[in-house]
């Protein structure tokens, strides 16, 4: 396990303090992140580690985009939240409830109208989405 990530069970458990609404959760870990994060984590990385220390947090993830084919550049704030909740639900059939749960939201309605932007997404967008692995 890495802090917070019990790859065995493909959880990652959110602890109140780190939750943005102070609440504890509980989050699924698809296939998709699963193989990013194992990708990603150091060779010697030792039980109750940080996946990447917030020092180096940005550097590494301008180092995914790249890896992941995005290039480089900065992206909006956000802006994988957004694409998690509206490839999730495009992909999953509408799955509202489990998305709110794992996104730590008190309402579906602040999910449709703060993250979810499905006009011009396709199911086969959202497919594509969710199979970007890393090499």
């Amino acid at each position: 396990m890495i802090r917070g990530i019990l790859f065995e069970d493909a959880i990652i458990s959110v602890r109140a303090a780190n939750s943005k609404t102070g609440g504890q959760r509980h989050i699924e870990m698809y296939p998709t992140l699963r193989a990013w994060l194992l990708a990603c984590r150091p060779a010697d990385v030792e039980p109750g580690s940080l996946v990447t220390p917030a020092k180096n947090l940005h550097a590494n993830l301008a180092a995914l985009r790249h890896r992941a084919g995005f290039g480089g550049g900065t992206w909006q704030h956000d802006c994988l939240c957004h694409s998690y909740a509206t490839y999730y639900l495009k992909a999953r059939h509408g799955e509202i409830t489990r998305l709110q749960l794992n996104m730590g939201h008190r309402s579906a309605q602040l999910l449709y109208s703060r993250y979810v932007n499905m006009a011009g997404t396709t199911r086969d967008m959202a497919e594509k989405w969710w199979k970007i692995l890393p090499d």
